[in-house]
């Protein structure tokens, strides 16, 4: 494994800008050629007058495709000429040839050869990018991950969110950069299996070679400043990041006292929500609980991992329906299907936020009021509300206390979640004993009380 520096807010956006626009690039002609196998190759002299999906284990393309070339491999190869864009994603890309379009990359290792040209732009996110002396990229260079080697040519700009920058080559425009926290090593790490190409060894932090020159402005953000020793025409700008190693600021009393203060008044706000609208149902997850607790956990805990691989499901079925759409050259299908997957796993994690911080917690702390009236004030425990008033204040009192609190609040919702389950499952009535035939809850108590003495008269 290789140790990795927690990322920046800008460099997560800038990676999240470049893997959007890796996927979500839509093609450009309604025709395509589909491939697959272990080995795909176009062979020297061979023309692909469509766009070219292929998905193997190596893609080699020595002759030329007219269109784009949408590949996923382990290997990609490109020594012939995509007149379109490529859009690839593999362990190593290897591009020897010409992309007369736009490249966008996805990768562990990407070497851009000396034979290698990019007509527009470069979008590059992975491990480690080498663009050696001669290769050519005819527009600007976008760059998120580890390391980059750029010993080539650039003719606009290049801008960039990495741990490691070496800089030897000619940039017709600015160069922009955030170099994320200097570890102390100069080593690439070890990968298994290894790539196809050996990973170039890029020293931390920002190194501007002698031979570099720059017709912009250089700007980078860093810890540490950096020795520039190229030519850059437009001055050099540094901006500090201070990085501080001290531990957060612990919570004061204060502080503590009123953010349980906030949290109970929402679980009062939904306790008393859940007694108006749903008492019956309410009354009967409490039941449950209090007659199966383990069960209830058990069960909590599997109602969480389906909610957990319900989530991951979500996301494989977008991209999957998403990159079918897209083959099928259906736009705004695809495009739909993520609004649609993003729309359910919103609706998912929503419900599920609010129900364990809130519903179950309600659940829980009116049932523990109510245990509690019944052995200390039991006539109290038939007053609507005071049981869920006192159980809510007791809940969130052990909630706040450091190191348990978690816990508690992690329980108390495996709780809500798996009576919710048996609910649903109808796996059981709860059997409630008590000195009469029927106990009721305080709930119904009260109603209960009244018709009994309207009808005594």
């Amino acid at each position: 494994m290789i140790g990795r520096s927690r990322p920046t807010l800008s460099r997560v956006a800038i990676a999240v800008g470049l893997f959007a626009a890796l996927l979500m690039a839509a093609p450009s002609a309604l025709a395509f050629d589909v491939r697959n196998g272990d080995a795909v190759v176009v062979r020297a002299g061979e023309t692909v007058n469509d766009d070219l999906y292929v998905v193997a284990e190596t893609i080699t393309i020595d002759g030329t495709i007219r269109g784009d070339a949408v590949v996923v491999a382990r290997l990609v190869q490109v020594n012939g000429t995509i007149e379109g864009s490529l859009i690839a994603g593999a362990q190593t890309i290897i591009i020897n040839g010409t992309v007369r379009d736009t490249a966008r990359v996805a990768a562990q290792a990407v070497q851009l050869g000396d034979r290698g040209k990019v007509g527009r732009d470069l979008l590059f996110a992975g491990y480690s990018l080498e663009a050696t002396p001669a290769s050519t990229i005819g527009r600007d260079a976008g760059l998120a991950g580890y390391q980059a080697l750029l010993a080539g040519s650039i003719e606009r700009n290049v801008a960039g969110a990495l741990e490691r920058v070496r800089l030897s080559s000619r940039v017709g425009g600015d160069v922009n950069l955030e170099i994320g926290e200097v570890e102390g090593k100069d080593s690439p790490g070890s990968f298994a299996p290894p790539p196809e190409i050996g990973v170039p060894r890029v020293p931390p932090g920002l190194t501007v070679d002698d031979s570099a020159s720059i017709a912009g402005r250089l700007t980078y953000s860093s810890e540490l400043e950096f020795p520039v020793r190229g030519r850059v025409a437009g001055g050099v700008t540094f901006n500090p990041r201070v990085q501080s190693d001290a531990e957060p600021a612990q919570p004061t009393a204060a502080s503590r006292i009123a953010d349980a203060a906030r949290h109970l008044a929402g679980l009062i706000i939904a306790g008393l929500l859940l007694m108006w609208l749903v008492p019956r149902w309410m009354e009967r997850l409490a039941a449950i609980e209090e007659s199966k607790p383990i069960h209830s956990l058990g069960w909590g805990a599997l109602a969480l991992g389906v909610a957990i691989a319900t989530a991951i499901g979500l996301v494989i079925a977008t991209v999957l329906l998403a990159g079918v759409f897209r083959v099928v050259s259906l736009p705004a299908l695809s495009g739909l299907a993520i609004v649609l997957g993003i729309l359910a796993e919103a609706i998912l994690g929503a419900g599920m936020a609010i129900f364990m911080g809130y519903v179950a917690q309600a659940i829980v702390g009116y049932l523990a009021g109510r245990w509690l009236l019944q052995r200390f004030r039991p006539a109290w425990a038939s007053v609507r509300g005071a049981p869920l008033l006192l159980g809510l204040v007791v809940l969130v009192a052990l909630m706040a206390i450091p190191g348990v609190g978690e816990l508690i609040g992690f329980l108390v919702a495996l709780l809500g979640l798996g009576a919710t389950w048996i609910w649903i499952g109808d796996r059981g009535e709860p059997k409630v004993a008590t000195a009469g035939p029927e106990r009721l809850g305080p709930l119904q108590a009260g109603r209960a009380e009244g018709a009994s003495v309207g009808g005594s008269t």
